[in-house]
């Protein structure tokens, strides 16, 4: 049992729950808070850049942009070792409107909460102004990285189950 415990007990373990601490899972290029888990393990970011390579905010955006994607379009319950990683039944969501758009925009706010520490200071709204002919639901996305970069976005819900986010830094102070 103890050679199955240190053959799979990965470097960070019993670091800093942030992950701040430890090194690259493949080599000894570091890494920090600016990485998703899914480029820790492959080794670049979405777009193909390695994440070695110099970092921009740009980067940064599209990382987190990526990661919270991937978050919307997962499913509760769907990754059994992470409780309440990703969104609710989206189809009874979609059934249940306009009074249930409520509980998708808690379901938004608190899966960033708990599994983006990347963001900061996040507030999510719902733009029920926003008339959309295709039945899609949109969320104002407003909050910080925790370098201090303001941003905002928004994250689209289609009925299909489909989600979609966009992000950009902002430019003046959020209130």
């Amino acid at each position: 049992m103890d050679g199955y415990r240190q053959w799979f007990t990965p470097p960070w373990a019993g670091k800093h729950p942030g992950l701040k601490n430890c090194a690259h899972v493949r080599g000894a290029t570091p890494f920090t808070m600016n990485h998703s888990i899914f480029e820790i393990l492959t080794g670049h970011f979405a777009s193909g850049v390695p994440i070695g390579a110099p970092f921009a905010a740009a980067d940064l955006l599209a990382s987190i942009e990526d990661h919270l994607a991937r978050l919307f379009n997962a499913r509760q319950e769907s990754v059994s070792h992470l409780e309440g990683y990703g969104m609710p039944n989206l189809g009874e969501i979609f059934f249940n409107l306009p009074y249930s758009a409520n509980r998708l925009q808690t379901a938004v706010q608190e899966n960033i909460d708990l599994f983006e520490p990347r963001l900061i200071n996040v507030r999510v709204s719902y733009l029920k102004e926003k008339k959309d002919p295709a039945n899609r639901l949109h969320f104002e996305i407003r909050g910080q990285t925790v370098a201090g970069m303001p941003l905002v976005g928004v994250a689209t819900f289609v009925n299909g189950g489909k989600a979609e986010v966009a992000l950009k830094e902002q430019r003046t102070a959020y209130a």
